[in-house]
């Protein structure tokens, strides 16, 4: 999706996305399932404010116990974007004002890896599965001596 220039004003404009990036896969292995984000933008100065605020939906693998699982993570996130000639450091966004717009997927795609957690539990007291025969303890019992094996939590 690209921000055109010739749309910002210091007028504050919000659009709702839905429907971007659906399906893709994160670095941690989480897929995408669903998406509700508020994108709100205005110029103040040279700056470009956006604010990225919702919430999306992801399918992933729990840390103990590899059941497949469905996540819904809030998102609040403010973002300034500088002229390229302003940007201070990497870390900050810019945009070139020789291009006639700017590129929102790749802020709004670190915004997903960023604020999806690495671990993901289906349950607080999720009991994971035996180290040595494989059992989800959540449903089943099995006969492994524990002095077989230590206890690992995530």
């Amino acid at each position: 999706m690209n921000l055109f220039l010739a749309d910002i004003s210091s007028q504050k404009k919000q659009i709702k996305l839905e429907d971007l990036f659906i399906g893709e896969e994160f670095p941690n292995s989480s897929i995408l399932k669903e998406m509700d984000i508020n994108f709100s933008f205005y110029s103040a100065d040279d700056s470009v404010m956006m604010k990225f605020s919702g919430e999306f939906s992801v399918q992933t693998k729990c840390a103990r116990c590899e059941d497949e699982i469905i996540v819904t993570i809030e998102i609040n996130e403010d973002i300034c974007c500088l002229p390229e000639e302003k940007g201070m450091d990497s870390a900050e966004w810019t945009y070139s004002k020789s291009k006639d717009f700017i590129e929102i997927d790749p802020i709004l795609h670190e915004l997903f890896v960023f604020n999806t957690p690495t671990k993901i539990l289906c349950d607080e007291d999720c009991k994971g599965k035996c180290p040595v025969c494989g059992a989800n303890l959540n449903y089943e019992k099995c006969e492994c001596k524990k002095d077989n094996f230590e206890t690992i939590t995530v």
